[in-house]
């Protein structure tokens, strides 16, 4: 009985999160079409630029895309913790009915 519901539980633990996975893509789609959307409304004047201007521009970019890919990656791992939490819960229990 015992093992009929671990192996219940295995299959649970192991199916895709589908619902995570979608949230996911959907936040990286609004993230890429927000970025777009605000590059293609910036009104850029050429020959007005002197080269701390570039610089600053060129930190800021830079700056936010590691952060926007920090955040991907966080989120990324959601499943997997989501997964390792129902894991752990699974094996105390099966701990606790052999103690």
């Amino acid at each position: 009985m015992v093992a009929e519901e671990s192996k219940a539980k295995i299959a649970f633990i192991s199916k895709p999160l589908l619902w995570v996975r979608l949230a996911l893509i959907s936040l990286v789609l609004v993230t890429f079409f927000i970025l777009f959307l605000t590059i293609s409304t910036l009104n850029v004047e050429t020959g007005h630029f002197n080269m701390i201007d570039l610089i600053s521009i060129a930190e800021a970019s830079i700056n936010d895309l590691i952060l926007i890919g920090a955040a991907l990656y966080f989120l990324a791992k959601t499943e997997t913790r989501i997964k390792r939490n129902r894991a752990l819960d699974a094996l105390h229990e099966i701990r606790s009915i052999a103690m």
